[in-house]
């Protein structure tokens, strides 16, 4: 495949516009040190309080203690952090009100050999938005000093987040234990740890987390370990990860090892059908999909199944992804969602958007190489028949949610095609080399796609009729095409589709009124044929006149009998609107028909429950006429060749 392909599957992966409750705004900062996605360092997420730019955030540590009785975690959480700008006297973290902060300390370094001390901070917590808080902590000028690193502790209570689910043991698969997990995405996790809640920030972090005796935890992480004698759970993330995928689960919870680095976590009474489900099968598509986009850096590759109320299908958390335990049912979709996780470990994990607003970066590409893996491992027929039904899937909801609505913008961008090229795989390898383990803005993306390819730089690609980047970024709606150059077959077959689905709602028949009834004249029979069937089944006034010039002109029965029947079954006003037959005996063919037209439809105009003439005068009883006895008829059974 050639460069030029490549740009038109870059045109499947666009920008989803602005979600109500979220922006990006440019304010005044400096390059990022690692030059590494510079494109967001010159913004600021509005979904997050935080002063997120003013530091680096290099490491943090949570010490929870999970108390299943009263429904809460309590303990403390380390952050190290380093300012990047001159003069910051106040950090600024997001945070929830369902999060009781209780203190908050800084480490002061000793001088002259002295240890080091504690000072206790002044902090206040002011609203933000419906989703969030934000804490201001105020910062001893002696200890904060640009490019020097310091830490702070925060002592603080969960009670009620929207990140925390605890669920009673009536709520849980086996019914006999409680659990309890959260999920992050996308700004929830400020109710489980004060945080940069944004995908900007990614760092490292580790955990230690208590639990009764027989509870089982598992969070997101590259390590893990366990001391049975004082039932503490230790993790650490080696990876730099933003604050949304920081997860836990706990409660009981057995394991199954299902691959050289994979294993399933369940609670037992689904552990058994998840294994048979997914044995064997995770390695092979982990295998695919490294020969697609490079090696997989998370290591290990588990997945935990969630009771019913997980509140969504999956949740591609590194190292650990979280899954709903009823998709067991169905093969097809678990294997599909299982896949979508997988190839997230690249384009979300290991590349993140920078934003939420851009929030396509990962699910849009994500998507991508989702149907590039099922394609290699099962065919390009299953992935087409998957793609087919999510695409149906999106446009019922952008006609039940309007092409305005916030989800409609969003999801739009999340499903691409899928079009595979070798040239691609080397592009979107060495995205993941350049940007793995950062934060992306499309501009990123963008700029690297025309390094990559400098040939289409030099010419100015990007603003070429057809291929301009900018619409692709900014759209919103459903993409437009140009239909002139489709065959007859393809304009047949588009409108078949629309007999299928009529009724149409008015808006659209007036728009494709102006593309079909303004030319209709130039057009062929099999396609006026449909348009004006599509006419008459929705009652569409403006261009029913033009249901009786094609009678008058095409005699053919393969013509005259779909339309007589759409007539006579679309009521009086149909039958009689726009003049279609409001001539003196408007039930007898017109002369220029031939014996054969007559003798079908005048069966269908006099069949029962026919519509009453619209001429002033009664009409005259039918002449005796042999009968003939029709079944009724579809468009694709007349319109066959003689």
């Amino acid at each position: 495949m050639n460069k030029g392909h490549i740009l038109f599957i870059m045109a499947d992966f666009q920008r989803p516009t602005l979600c109500c409750c979220r922006k990006v705004l440019t304010v005044p900062s400096k390059s990022c040190e690692s030059g590494r996605g510079m494109g967001h360092c010159h913004r600021v997420d509005i979904a997050s309080a935080s002063n997120f730019h003013s530091f680096k955030l290099r490491h943090f540590h949570l010490d929870l203690r999970l108390n299943f009785a009263i429904k809460e975690m309590t303990g403390w959480q380390v952050l190290e952090l380093v300012p990047v700008q001159p003069g910051v006297q106040t950090l600024v973290l997001d945070t929830h009100p369902s999060l009781l902060i209780h203190s908050i300390d800084c480490k002061v370094p000793g001088t002259a050999g002295a240890p080091d001390t504690s000072l206790s901070l002044t902090y206040r917590v002011d609203p933000f938005t419906d989703y969030g808080s934000s804490l201001n902590i105020s910062l001893p000028a002696a200890v904060i000093r640009p490019h020097r690193a310091f830490q702070i502790t925060i002592r603080y209570t969960t009670t009620d987040g929207p990140a925390i689910w605890w669920l009673d043991a009536e709520l849980t698969c086996g019914q006999t234990r409680p659990l309890v997990f959260t999920q992050g995405h996308s700004v929830c996790n400020r109710s489980f740890f004060p945080c940069f809640d944004t995908p900007a920030v990614k760092s490292t972090y580790s955990a230690t987390v208590r639990v009764p005796e027989g509870v089982t935890v598992l969070m997101s992480a590259s390590h893990s370990a366990y001391s049975k004698r004082d039932r503490v759970f230790q993790f650490s993330m080696e990876f730099p990860v933003p604050a949304y995928l920081v997860a836990l689960v706990a409660g009981d919870l057995q394991p199954a090892d299902i691959g050289p680095r994979s294993r399933v976590w369940a609670e037992p009474c689904v552990l058994t059908c998840a294994v048979s489900k997914l044995g064997g099968s995770v390695e092979r598509w982990l295998g695919v999909a490294e020969g697609l986009f490079g090696p997989y850096v998370w290591g290990r590759y588990d997945i935990v199944f969630l009771p019913p109320s997980f509140p969504i299908v999956a949740m591609e958390n590194p190292c650990l992804t979280f899954i709903i335990s009823s998709i067991l049912e169905s093969h097809e979709f678990l294997l599909i969602d299982v896949i979508h996780e997988i190839a997230h470990g690249w384009f979300g994990n290991a590349v993140t958007n920078a934003t939420w607003e851009e929030m396509w970066l990962s699910e849009g590409l994500a998507t991508y190489a989702q149907r590039r893996i099922t394609t290699e491992a099962y065919g390009e027929a299953f992935t087409c028949l998957e793609t087919v039904f999510r695409l149906d899937a999106l446009h019922r909801q952008m006609r039940l949610l309007g092409d305005n609505n916030p989800v409609s913008k969003l999801q739009v961008k999340f499903e691409p095609g899928v079009n595979p090229s070798s040239l691609m795989n080397f592009f979107l390898r060495a995205y993941i080399e350049q940007f793995k383990f950062s934060s992306v803005v499309a501009q990123d993306l963008l700029e690297f796609f025309l390094g990559f390819f400098p040939e289409l730089k030099e010419s100015c690609v990007s603003q070429r009729e057809g291929l301009e980047f900018e619409r692709w970024l900014n759209g919103s709606a459903i993409a437009t095409f140009d239909l002139t150059s489709w065959s007859t077959f393809q304009t047949v077959l588009f409108l078949d589709r629309l007999l299928d689905r009529s009724p149409l709602s008015h808006e659209v028949m007036t728009r494709l009124s102006c593309c079909y009834s303004a030319l209709l004249d130039g057009m062929n029979a099999e396609v006026q044929i449909r348009w004006l069937q599509i006419v008459v089944r929705n009652s569409f006034y403006p261009d029913l006149p033009q249901v009786r010039s094609f009678l008058h002109k095409h005699t053919s029965r393969m013509y005259t009998v779909p339309l007589y029947e759409d007539l006579c079954s679309g009521g009086d006003e149909v039958f009689c609107g726009g003049g279609v037959l409001s001539d003196p005996g408007p039930f007898t063919p017109q002369p220029c028909v031939g014996p054969s037209s007559r003798s079908c439809t005048r069966p269908v105009l006099y069949l029962p429950g026919a519509p009453p003439p619209c001429c002033p005068h009664p009409p005259q009883p039918p002449p005796p006429a042999t009968p003939l006895h029709l079944e009724a008829l579809a468009l694709r059974d007349v319109n066959v060749s003689a």
